[in-house]
């Protein structure tokens, strides 16, 4: 499915939504205030001039209830060495925000596309090169309406510490090539395969052009089994990254997820805004 699919796709389930909604009561899940039409596009969606736009964030329908956060006044994003990148776990903030990421690809459902984009949701999509060749094009669907540049997750999603500095560099390096030709934009950030990553990741990845070794606090439950898997405590802390895969059903365990950092009081920010392309 071509991108003008999806963004058919995406238009008129929102719009099958914002019908439903005048008939069914309130829900978390629901957004009021939705009078999009079936034959208005993604792009209509997220007007394309405003300055949440154009600061990164993704900009809310009017009236829309959203648990985007607005982009920081001030970030002090960690120091990076000119030799290596640098890895990182938790995003240091006294803001009460979380990040999403998803990794791999392969699984292109319609339904987790319109609820990113009714939600105003920003997600950091980390793709891997071998498993998203058939359908790039959904994957650009959602960063086009999330204003978020979609980053490396390695050629196969191989074990990085099992390969020397000419394996990472290949693996690393040629899914920086295929993104930068595909998207148009050029990543920084780095998910490293199983979180597997050592001292020569982050001089693999500083070598093919990228400044950070992302990791993760929490790891999102799939099939909608269980509850937020903790690696401090049992809640979310300021700066938390989630880890979520493209898998079957995946709007439904996000759905899930929403309503537990509604619950906790905190609100889903844009990753690229407090780790942004370090300038050298």
């Amino acid at each position: 499915m071509g991108l003008r699919g999806v963004t058919e796709l995406v238009a008129a389930a929102v719009a099958t939504l914002s019908l439903a909604s005048c008939t069914e009561p309130v829900n978390p899940d629901s957004t009021p205030g939705d009078n999009t039409s079936a034959a208005e596009s993604v792009d209509s969606l997220i007007p394309a001039a405003t300055p949440d736009a154009q600061a990164g964030k993704p900009a809310p329908r009017p009236g829309a209830a959203s648990l985007a956060a607005s982009p920081p006044t001030r970030v002090n994003p960690p120091a990076v060495k000119a030799d290596r990148a640098r890895t990182v776990k938790r995003i240091k903030t006294k803001n009460r925000v979380v990040f999403f990421t998803i990794d791999d690809g392969g699984v292109e459902e319609a339904a987790t596309a319109r609820l990113l984009v009714r939600k105003g949701i920003p997600v950091t999509a980390f793709l891997t090169e071998e498993y998203v060749s058939q359908n790039p094009e959904f994957y650009q669907g959602i960063s086009k309406t999330d204003k978020q540049v979609i980053q490396n997750h390695t050629v196969t999603h191989p074990q990085l510490p099992l390969l020397n500095l000419a394996g990472q560099e290949a693996e690393i390096c040629g899914a920086n090539r295929w993104l930068s030709d595909l998207y148009g934009k050029k990543p920084w950030l780095l998910r490293p395969p199983y979180g597997e990553s050592n001292a020569t990741t982050e001089v693999a990845a500083r070598n093919c052009g990228l400044d950070y070794v992302v990791l993760w606090t929490i790891n999102m439950p799939e099939g909608g089994k269980g509850r937020f898997q903790y690696s401090q405590g049992d809640e979310l802390a300021p700066g938390d990254i989630i880890l979520a895969h493209w898998r079957p059903n995946l709007h439904q365990d996000l759905k899930r997820a929403l309503r537990e950092i509604r619950r906790q009081g905190f609100q889903v920010a844009a990753l690229q805004n407090y780790l942004p392309r370090v300038q050298r």
